[in-house]
């Protein structure tokens, strides 16, 4: 079966075409035409450039990172078990409060609010759509422990 799909596999469309291609060579060309004309050599181009690479790259490593961590715990089962003792633990009455608090602890204990609101949000927006919260309180919950995290490790920096 794999090998069926893989011998019969096609890019879609917009891959095989070289629009997308021509269209960053084109930019590419205005930009360096423009940064030519306001009197910038190649090399502070290249420079620029490197730079604005490595200030987009870190964050690019903590999405692939926060990505991997998310694809494990589906498929470890850590989802589906957060889920199943969610539903057993969680009172409805305590539900969002539970969710906010929750959220944070696992922010603060990973270092990143992207990694809890990623997977635990997960969890929390699976158990308040059976229980027939509204998604965008229950996402509300989560998304507000990003602001006690920031806060908290930005406490944490201080000088005292």
């Amino acid at each position: 079966m794999f090998s069926y799909y893989s011998r019969n596999f096609r890019f879609p469309n917009y891959w095989t075409t070289s629009r997308t291609t021509s269209t960053i060579i084109n930019r590419f060309c205005c930009f360096n035409g423009y940064g030519r004309l306001r009197g910038f050599t190649w090399d502070t181009i290249i420079d620029g450039m490197r730079t604005g690479l490595r200030a987009g790259v870190d964050p690019l490593v903590i999405f692939l990172t926060i990505g991997v961590l998310i694809a494990t715990w589906i498929f470890s089962g850590t989802i589906p078990t957060v889920m199943f003792w969610g539903f057993k633990i969680i009172s409805i009455q305590f539900f969002l409060p539970t969710v906010f608090l929750v959220c944070t602890l696992v922010g603060i204990a990973c270092g990143s609010s992207f990694t809890s609101v990623s997977t635990m949000g997960i969890a929390f927006i699976g158990i308040g759509t059976t229980l027939h919260f509204s998604p965008g309180l229950t996402a509300g919950a989560i998304v507000l422990e990003h602001s006690v995290v920031l806060t908290f490790h930005h406490c944490l920096e201080q000088p005292t």
